[in-house]
């Protein structure tokens, strides 16, 4: 058994005093590590702006003299901005009366996720108008399109969040509404955020 007079004597040799120093010190280190890491990527993570572009109208790009078809074209998308470093893999989840689906950044190909790079404006479409004659129709710009073909005197409320590989990019979702009851008026406006 130790006694005191044992233990003052393992305080006097400086090889135990150093080894006591150096642990203390390796586990306050060790905290300090992980919380300035945590704090550096909390700080550092990447930010996305995101901004509501006004309604465009366009004619027909299908048709052979474009200013001769029966169908007219309106769309409006949001411009984003990576700050801070690069996104990669953004999606745009957005919720419709509670079904969730993800916007197209090239619907040719039905791509739902991009790389974006600091500093640089990308628009992504959120909706295309389609009119022809008396009748018109809001196309969104997600995957399941038969979803959400809706006449234009139906306002619609959508919810759209962000997403990259290392999670959600925004804390709310963005809000918007989508009316228009004639051709004239169609147009998604920014609603409260809850």
């Amino acid at each position: 058994m130790l006694g005191i007079s044992d233990l003052a004597n393992y305080w006097q040799d400086p090889g135990f005093v150093s080894t006591i120093v150096a642990w203390v010190l390796g586990i306050a280190g060790g905290i300090a590590g992980t919380a300035s890491a945590w704090l550096y990527r909390r700080l550092h993570k990447p930010k996305l702006e995101v901004s509501l572009e006004p309604v465009i109208s366009y004619p027909d790009p299908e048709y052979a003299i474009p200013e001769q078809s029966p169908r007219r074209f309106k769309s409006q998308a949001l411009r984003l901005k990576a700050k801070r470093k690069p996104i990669h893999q953004c999606k745009a989840k957005m919720l419709i009366d509670g079904e969730a689906d993800y916007l197209l950044w090239n619907p040719r190909v039905a791509d739902d996720a991009k790389d974006l790079v600091p500093e640089e404006e990308v628009l992504l479409q959120v909706w295309q108008a389609v009119g022809m004659s008396e009748k018109a129709s809001i196309n969104l710009n997600i995957r399941n399109k038969a979803q959400v073909e809706l006449t234009l005197s139906e306002p619609i409320i959508v919810e759209i969040s962000f997403l990259s590989e290392d999670g959600l990019l925004n804390k709310k979702p963005y809000r918007y509404k989508i009316d228009g009851n004639y051709w004239d008026t169609v147009n998604m406006a920014p609603t409260e955020r809850r």
